[in-house]
């Protein structure tokens, strides 16, 4: 590969565009080719996600012609297959999977379950917990934090995934590899790969493809992966023969916690509503909602700046009217936040430990990430699910 890079795959949109990825040994981009003026500009392909943006392209005679998202997905698909044949990106793909999959599940070591109510915010976002309740605090149970649905039917049925007599463990096997021995998450996949199986395999295939980490930049990640790079021991969930990735890494921290929240919250994603106005106080007032109280969140939690939220209800309805406090690029006015007020109080129990106290906070931003986490989903399985059969 020269100091120019390489063009992996290539096809014509038609006589006016080129469609290309390209790489240099790390994360590929997007090479988009005015065939009339023979220029070439490189983006990132995360620059897709946004189905707003458009390619103008000038002919000789001064024509702009544009080119919509829409337009181009079809050859994008098409490069981006050639580009997965043509290059180690299965290797990566499954070891990727494999890593995210085990620091997703790795399971967070409890002393005694009158300590849960006092976990931080980092440690109750785990979804295992394992909980030594013997005096030698070498024997316990691997206990799931997340709710399973009963189905009463054996092809589709998660509550009949979880085996309680397979979960107790003795002598300190409390690993993630001795959660994994006792087939649960096998199970779980099995029974609903939507909610344990495919968000995962559409992250790593999204990472490596140089997608967004959920609308923030992973570039460095992702080119780390390419390059092969060693990663930082103190980043890494210990095994008894290998190393992996953490979810709490600082790269895949947020993007991990998101995930995170969308595998709990995954029966809740569905109703939760975002939309954005100039005055959602307004809009909520005249809704016929009633303000309760008012929260500050801070940068990072709903958005890459500090927002004001009021809280509002119906009898029915759970609403926040969210006001940035300054300038964000991520959208215009503000933020209004939907869902029923049943779903706001299950996912309030869900997000609790046991004897714990509710915390609004906490599962108002859980809820939010979830939201987030299943629209990126969404948006990107169009480009990269295909991949994700990969065996």
């Amino acid at each position: 590969m020269d100091e120019r890079g390489k063009i992996i795959s290539t096809c014509d949109v038609d006589k006016n565009l080129t469609l290309q990825i390209w790489t240099k040994g790390k994360t590929p981009r997007l090479c988009i080719v005015n065939r009339y003026r023979n220029t070439r500009k490189l983006i990132q392909l995360s620059w897709v996600e946004d189905s707003s943006h458009i390619i103008n392209i000038k002919n000789p005679d001064g024509e702009n012609i544009s080119y919509s998202i829409e337009k181009i997905t079809p050859i994008l698909k098409k490069i981006l297959v050639e580009f997965v044949m043509r290059t180690q990106f299965k290797a990566k793909f499954l070891r990727l999977s494999h890593d995210i999959e085990r620091a997703l599940y790795n399971p967070e070591y409890i002393l005694d379950l009158d300590g849960l109510p006092m976990l931080s915010d980092e440690n109750r976002s785990a979804l295992w917990f394992a909980v030594c309740t013997t005096q030698n605090k070498r024997d316990g149970k691997f206990k799931p934090f997340f709710p399973v649905r009963y189905n009463g039917n054996d092809d589709n049925d998660e509550a009949a995934a979880i085996d309680q007599d397979k979960l107790i463990f003795k002598d300190n096997a409390r690993s993630i590899d001795n959660l994994i021995k006792t087939g649960t998450i096998a199970n779980l996949k099995a029974f609903n790969p939507e909610r344990w199986d495919e968000p995962i395999k559409i992250t790593a295939a999204a990472i490596l493809l140089g997608f967004s980490f959920c609308n923030e930049d992973g570039t460095i990640f992702s080119n780390a992966i390419w390059e092969n790079k060693r990663l930082q021991p103190d980043h890494m969930v210990k095994t008894h023969n290998r190393t992996a990735i953490s979810i709490r890494m600082p790269e895949l921290k947020n993007l991990g916690y998101k995930l995170s929240a969308y595998v709990r919250h995954f029966y809740q994603a569905d109703k939760i509503q975002v939309s954005y106005s100039f005055d959602s106080a307004k809009d909520l007032q005249d809704s016929g909602y009633e303000r309760t109280r008012r929260v500050d969140f801070q940068a990072g939690t709903l958005g890459d700046v500090p927002y004001k939220v009021t809280l509002y209800e119906t009898p029915d309805n759970f609403a926040l009217s969210c006001v940035p406090e300054m300038s964000t690029i991520r959208h215009n006015g503000e933020m209004k936040i939907i869902m029923p007020l049943d779903i706001f109080k299950e996912a309030l129990k869900i997000d609790t430990n046991p004897n714990g106290t509710q915390d609004s906070f906490y599962t108002i931003t859980r809820l939010f990430w979830t939201y987030e986490f299943k629209k990126w989903l969404d948006n990107i399985s169009q480009y990269v699910k295909i991949f994700t059969r990969i065996k």
